[in-house]
């Protein structure tokens, strides 16, 4: 199977795994999702274009869905979630973010991607940009809230706190059974003109994956099949515990009288501040 996304790649991958559901698949094996739009909808993901295996394909490669209109975008073959292009042809590295609910999971994640989108190039050298920006755009705006939404630096802001379910997870259907999966949120790294291993760039280039979880998600007893949303933890390359001394009465209790931290004063006003830093 060759697509522009392919043919323009200098080395593809002969094994990929699916950043939502985490399966092992040859690359050939990927499917394409229909541009189409009057063809029945995907038999595993709900209200979404068909997804299939291309047979045919027009004189640029592209592969045709079965109306003969070109279609790029691909999807996994288990679970027929999208498949960033970038996929096939660059290393990844796996992150997970755990904690306890309202540790600050993602305040932690948000304040992350923004700092190294600067530091990265300053320092480093490397572009650190979005893989995806449209499966990325929750923790945009995350950023906006934090850094640059406010005309007064030290006003306190919040930002929502990540539920159990809902919109922000990806939902599909698994072995027959209706499942929902943790949303991936993909990084691009890539050395810039003045990167001293710039000549190895095919190399060094990589998709950071990260995760970001509801803290109750880590609870005993809360994953299942039909929410394996916390099964990244077994892929990752690397995990990110965070712990948060603030939720404990006692250490609030110790801090109260040198510190104006609004975290620090009576448990109840604790909870309300901390109640979106999850």
């Amino acid at each position: 199977m060759t697509t522009p996304s392919l043919r323009h790649s200098l080395s593809i991958k002969l094994q990929l795994s699916c950043p939502h559901c985490w399966q092992n698949f040859p690359t050939d094996k990927l499917l394409t999702i229909s541009e189409s739009l009057d063809l029945p909808s995907d038999t595993k993901v709900p209200q979404s274009q068909l997804r299939f295996l291309p047979q045919r394909f027009n004189q640029a490669c592209v592969a045709l869905d079965p109306r003969e209109v070109a279609s790029e975008k691909m999807a996994c073959p288990e679970c027929h979630l999208p498949i960033p292009p970038s996929w096939l042809h660059l290393n990844n590295f796996f992150l997970s973010i755990a904690g306890a609910p309202a540790s600050g999971k993602s305040y932690f994640l948000a304040s992350m991607t923004w700092q190294l989108r600067k530091t990265m190039a300053q320092s480093f050298h490397t572009l650190f940009t979005d893989t995806d920006p449209h499966s990325n755009q929750r923790i945009v705006e995350y950023e906006t809230t934090l850094f640059t939404g406010s005309d007064d630096p030290h006003k306190l802001v919040r930002i929502d706190k990540t539920e159990v379910s809902g919109n922000i997870y990806n939902n599909t259907i698994l072995k027959g059974v209706p499942t929902q999966l943790s949303q991936p949120f993909t990084y691009t790294t890539k050395p810039m003109p003045n990167h001293p291993l710039l000549q190895r760039a095919s190399k060094t280039q990589q998709v950071v994956c990260v995760y970001d979880n509801a803290g109750e998600h880590f609870l005993p007893g809360r994953d299942s099949i039909e929410t394996p949303v916390t099964r990244h933890i077994a892929k990752s390359d690397a995990l990110i515990f965070v712990f948060d001394p603030t939720q404990d009465v006692r250490f609030r209790s110790e801090c109260k009288e040198p510190s104006s931290d609004p975290q620090m004063n009576s448990q109840s006003d604790a909870e309300t501040e901390t109640s979106g830093r999850n």
